[in-house]
């Protein structure tokens, strides 16, 4: 599948691929950024606007539960 957007008389085509390939790496690099045991520091940022703040703290809390289920996880079953 392939998603094409005009620009300026200019075709730029953005297939599902490139996509995903995109999507893995901010994965990657949200998942380093927002680690938990950086919550302090990244909890000291000033931000440039509402929504980047808002955007920050969704993406931050869904790495704080991930990181708590796997602890609750480790804990319940030792694993």
């Amino acid at each position: 599948m392939t998603t094409v957007y005009r620009k300026e008389e200019k075709t730029m085509e953005y297939t599902t691929n490139e996509a995903a390939k995109n999507m893995h790496e901010a994965y990657l690099k949200c998942k380093t950024v927002f680690d938990p045991k950086h919550l302090l520091v990244n909890n000291r940022v000033d931000f440039e606007s509402e929504e980047e703040e808002f955007f920050y703290k969704i993406v931050g809390d869904f790495f704080l539960q991930r990181k708590q289920m796997e602890t609750i996880e480790h804990e319940k079953y030792g694993k």
